[in-house]
């Protein structure tokens, strides 16, 4: 009896260590066990699944690395290359729109539209130079002549 119910534990015990990806999350996952006669039946179940499929992938990397595990330095890198951190415009026009919030129409044709409830006072007739800096999660930040910054979201 204590047989039948510790062979209908051991893929219940296992499963932890086969939902890691790759060989070294297997046995990584077999070795957090703290009994030994369980830890034994996993590292058997991994030296199994090897056997089942050859030695021919032992050790190698994955072929498809995932965005969530792969290196930050490597994430990061990428994309600074690409684009800059922040950006200097000149404002050629400033309105207010709905609950007072911005929409800013830049030299180059862009137009910025504020999304947060931070007010700006006494922004003037101009001229202006808006500062925008990427902020996290993608969204950004634009500083109208050194004030108060403010997040907003590019419209066109």
């Amino acid at each position: 009896m204590r047989l039948f119910i510790f062979a209908a534990l051991v893929p219940i015990i296992a499963a932890p260590a086969f939902a890691q990806s790759g060989l070294q999350g297997k046995v990584v996952g077999c070795a957090t066990i703290a009994e030994a006669a369980q830890r034994l039946a996993c590292f058997d179940a991994v030296a199994l699944g090897l056997k089942q499929n050859g030695e021919a992938g032992f050790g190698a990397a994955s072929p498809k690395p995932s965005a969530l595990t792969a290196p930050v330095e490597t994430a990061l890198a990428t994309n600074d290359a690409q684009e800059p951190d922040h950006v200097s415009l000149a404002v050629t026009a400033v309105s207010e729109g709905a609950g007072g919030k911005l929409r800013l129409t830049m030299e180059n044709g862009q137009v910025w539209r504020q999304v947060d409830t931070t007010r700006l006072r006494n922004v003037g007739q101009g001229p202006w130079t808006a500062e925008i800096k990427k902020a996290a999660l993608g969204s950004f930040m634009l500083t109208l002549n050194d004030g108060r910054p403010v997040r907003v979201e590019r419209v066109k």
